[in-house]
């Protein structure tokens, strides 16, 4: 996909590094698309996203070398799946934190040698980047802003990240605590800068600097500008005092238009064939969306039975996403032999293993998901009811969001605690209420009257203008 023309190309150069899924990395794409119609832009991130960067004609670095095939990457992999599967989000970030461990001598190295030999005028630092937010400025001299999906700050009458809300908002004391754990762990990258002759970050940013910086960003008082591709009405929700340095711009889209020309990654011009005339069918029953993504609850076998169940019990129409744990008619009939549960998905459920979100989420009924960050704007912009059933960290937020907004239903406990009867009813009230229908609408129409991805850009302009 080529770059819209039109705008003078400057000089200057982004690098943009991120890490995560395909949906982490998707925003930062259409951030990249934005901005490679005013400067060159380089995108570093995994091998696994190198055909996805590369398809929208942008170019990619892989700096997350790791080999995926060695027994202690497979045991690491394995172990990250099974907290997943299990919502432990202590555990995933223990496993997480293996995985720098193993990696972070190939990870430091690669991405250093690219910084030095193609060195940006600005370094955007998105998902599981951070350690580069504060070594590229300090050490390398590289100007550097933070760009997140989303913000985590405190909030005296919500904990984020599914944290327990403590009396007299103790659960500051929780946050600080993930901080010196992410500082701590940064050992290991430190370890490698020094192997590189480079000094480590400790020689330039104390911890007790760093968590004096957390503490003021935490409380929404970040020294340095923070970009945050989420709409404001997270903000006003989630984090009602971040300050003038936390700049929401809203969410940054590749619209519906860039994912049909590019939709080798959603779905397909078969997918959308094969959805078409799924909807066509019967045109007065719109269809419920479910779809987990990356997730993994229990088991996919638990998963797609509990999908099935819950559509039977509120008479609905389905559209079910296959996504990473694979969900599909297969995996139903190998889950259970209940006749009537098979025969329900064979006449009135459409497995699809990739599907556009911007297409088909305006076209259904009802939308159920995990509540990725990703996902839950696009189900914002919308305008239709949506469900939340969280497994961990920040779904658990956006859950909380779409209760207080009134456009659907978030669980408050884990996916893994949630009944069949439980989703179907919430499925069948929802769908039902002239209220969220309409409520829906409004949000969306709120949210959709800016442009996030371009509104970034704009943020990104004012600091790359004024480095000297």
């Amino acid at each position: 996909m080529k770059a819209t023309c039109g705008i003078l190309k400057s000089t200057k150069s982004v690098s943009i590094i991120a890490n995560g899924s395909r949906g982490d990395i998707q925003p930062y794409i259409a951030l990249a698309l934005a901005l490679k119609e005013k400067y060159s832009v380089r995108i570093l991130t995994s091998a696994e996203h190198k055909s996805f960067v590369e398809d929208f004609d942008l170019e990619h670095v892989n700096v997350w070398k790791w080999d995926n095939d060695t027994e202690e990457a497979s045991k690491i992999g394995s172990n990250i799946r099974s907290a997943i599967s299990h919502g432990n989000a202590k555990a995933f970030y223990g496993s997480l934190n293996e995985l720098n461990i193993m990696n972070a001598e190939e990870f430091v190295t690669s991405t250093v040698e690219d910084l030095n030999t193609n060195r940006p005028d600005l370094l955007l630092v998105g998902s599981l980047a951070q350690y580069f937010e504060f070594y590229a400025p300090l050490v390398l001299k590289i100007p550097a802003v933070r760009v997140s999906l989303q913000v985590f700050g405190y909030n005296e009458d919500y904990a984020p990240l599914g944290i327990p809300t403590l009396p007299n908002g103790a659960h500051l004391d929780t946050l600080m605590e993930m901080k010196i754990q992410r500082y701590d762990g940064w050992k290991h990258f430190d370890d490698a800068a020094v192997k590189l002759g480079l000094p480590p970050l400790k020689s330039v940013l104390s911890k007790e600097d760093f968590l004096q910086e957390m503490d003021q960003t935490i409380r929404g008082s970040p020294s340095h500008k923070q970009i945050i591709c989420q709409s404001a009405i997270f903000r006003d929700i989630l984090f009602p005092s971040a300050g003038e340095n936390y700049i929401f711009t809203g969410p940054c889209v590749l619209d519906a238009g860039q994912q049909k020309e590019n939709n080798s990654f959603f779905g397909g011009d078969e997918t959308e064939r094969i959805i078409d005339e799924f909807i066509d069918r019967d045109h007065g029953r719109k269809p419920v969306y479910c779809g987990w993504g990356s997730m993994l609850a229990k088991s996919a076998e638990d998963m797609v039975e509990f999908a099935v169940r819950s559509l039977m019990i509120c008479g609905e129409r389905g559209i079910v996403l296959g996504g990473y744990a694979g969900l599909s008619l297969d995996t139903l009939k190998r889950s259970t032999t209940d006749e009537k549960v098979i025969a329900y998905a064979e006449e009135h459920i459409l497995f699809v293993e990739k599907v556009s979100h911007e297409n088909l989420f305006p076209r259904v009924k009802c939308i159920v998901h995990h509540g990725g960050a990703g996902t839950t704007q696009a189900a914002l912009r919308a305008g239709v009811p949506t469900i939340i059933t969280p497994i961990f960290l920040d779904q658990f937020d956006h859950s909380y969001v779409v209760e207080k907004l009134g456009v659907g239903f978030g669980f408050s406990q884990q996916l893994q605690q949630v009944t069949a009867e439980s989703l179907g009813e919430a499925i069948k009230s929802v769908v039902n209420d002239d209220d969220i229908a309409l409520r829906s609408k409004e949000v969306a129409s709120k949210i959709c009257k800016g442009n996030g991805t371009f509104e970034a850009r704009a943020e990104i302009d004012k600091v790359i203008e004024n480095i000297k």
